[in-house]
């Protein structure tokens, strides 16, 4: 089977990209989350065997309690080697980012962050639906 959307976060971040599967599956895409089918486990995150569960989009969770530990770099480097898109998703204004002198100019960011809390989850299914639909 392939995926619209795999979304990546951290072991603490469960519950938000399990709200976010929920919000995307309303929408009708079909969604794969780390430790389903061939979506690697949070745990695994940072390790080079991650892949996408054949995703055509990688939707990255940016928060504060993953990023610290530093896992996004080996997801991003193996986004480049697969083909995948990503879409890294700044939930946490003050997120720290094991990234953040080595950006590159396309890559893809949306400042969820900047947007009411209630508001976010509606924007990021949004941002994700225009990037696949490709409007």
């Amino acid at each position: 089977m392939s995926f619209d959307v795999c979304v990546c976060y951290g072991p603490e971040d469960r519950e938000l990209g399990r709200q976010l599967q929920v919000a995307l599956e309303g929408e009708g895409r079909r969604v794969t989350l780390p430790g389903q089918g061939a979506a690697p486990d949070p745990a695994r995150l940072g390790v080079p065997e991650v892949d996408f569960g054949g995703a055509r989009l990688g939707a990255v969770l940016v928060t504060r309690r993953w990023t610290a530990a530093g896992g996004i770099g080996a997801v991003m480097a193996l986004a480049e080697r697969t083909g995948t898109e990503l879409l890294l998703v700044w939930w946490d204004e003050d997120a720290p980012s094991d990234f953040a002198g080595s950006r590159r100019p396309d890559e893809a960011i949306f400042y969820a962050c900047y947007l009411p809390q209630g508001e976010r989850l509606i924007a990021v299914v949004a941002e994700i639906g225009k990037r696949l639909d490709g409007a």
